[in-house]
């Protein structure tokens, strides 16, 4: 079975009527994000891109996501081997990912949320949170 996570973001650069629907699939299996525009006349999904989730070496079964408030990160949790946090930085025009930098996790995650500054509160399946 595929676990992924799934986000969706529109562009912010261009006028609301035009703004690309970029959505983010995060496969746990193959440790990628997959980059789809959506049609919105027709509902069609085109792969735009597929970015590696660098330094995975065991699959974890989900991959949470979220974007900052300003969207100019996505934030990734790995929930495979070794966990880390990854950032990467959203292009605004076409919504490619370009990574930033990742840190060891202590703990799996259930989710990422983030407040209204874009720090992160991140909520472990145990129950504790961390800021």
């Amino acid at each position: 079975m595929l676990a992924v996570g799934f986000f969706v973001y529109c562009g912010l650069m261009a006028p609301a009527a035009s703004a690309a629907t970029v959505v983010y699939v995060g496969n746990a299996e193959s440790n990628e994000i997959i980059v789809l525009q959506l049609d919105r006349g027709n509902g069609d999904l085109t792969v735009v891109e597929k970015v590696s989730i660098p330094g995975i070496e065991k699959p974890g079964g989900s991959t949470p996501m979220a974007v900052s408030p300003d969207r100019r990160v996505l934030y990734v949790g790995t929930r495979g081997e070794p966990k880390v946090a990854a950032g990467f930085a959203i292009d605004p025009a076409s919504g490619r990912l370009r990574y930033v930098a990742s840190g060891p996790l202590a703990d799996s995650l259930a989710y990422i949320a983030l407040d209204r500054t874009g720090l992160s509160f991140v909520k472990t399946p145990s129950g504790r949170t961390s800021g």
